[in-house]
């Protein structure tokens, strides 16, 4: 199990990493989804300022699951330097039990140099759009309820939980912070209880 590092330390590497995505967000995705006419917001750990590792959360929508538009926004992520890797899923008719949702998800693998350990993940969800809406309300309202305090425990939470390079499981984040709005507010309790 890692270690919790001083509350400090972690914060300052959060921030240093949700710089870097909001940077990446605006040079490539967001330039392609504008261009396209997609509605689109950061979201997840950058958003918030909490990120452990290099991966980016987009939310983004379309109306009547246009394919024609979705194809377009793949080639020209393909099309992108430093993307190295593009893959589409959709999840319209499969619910994936690990988000429990219909949406469909464009991922990137980007990476700005020759070091393959600097490789960025970028995750675009196109939900519905009621889901589209109420997840942008769910998350200004999360991200405005955050203090110092119940950052430090989601921070030192996630680095319980996180492979060494500082990967967290699928949904593990969205469990925490769940965890952290009902009060909990002992890392190694909440580590514990997701384990």
């Amino acid at each position: 199990m890692a270690t919790i590092e001083d509350f400090q330390e972690l914060d300052a590497e959060s921030k240093k990493l949700s710089q870097k995505a909001r940077e990446i967000f605006s040079k490539i995705i967001s330039p392609i989804l504008t261009k396209n006419n997609i509605e689109h917001h950061l979201t997840g750990s950058a958003y918030y300022d909490l990120m452990t590792w290099k991966d980016i959360d987009i939310h983004s929508c379309v109306e009547e699951k246009d394919f024609e538009i979705l194809k377009k926004i793949v080639e020209e992520f393909m099309d992108v330097p430093g993307v190295w890797s593009v893959w589409f899923k959709n999840n319209w008719k499969l619910i994936d039990p690990n988000v429990g949702e219909q949406r469909i998800y464009i991922g990137l693998r980007y990476c700005e140099t020759d070091n393959i350990k600097d490789t960025w993940e970028i995750d675009c969800s196109f939900p519905t759009k009621e889901d589209y809406v109420k997840q942008l309300k769910e998350s200004e309202e999360f991200k405005n309820s955050l203090t110092e305090e119940n950052r430090s425990v989601i921070l030192k939470s996630k680095k319980l939980l996180s492979t060494p390079g500082g990967k967290m499981p699928v949904g593990m984040s969205k469990k925490i912070y769940d965890l952290v709005n009902t009060g909990m507010n002992d890392p190694e309790e909440i580590a514990n209880k997701l384990k």
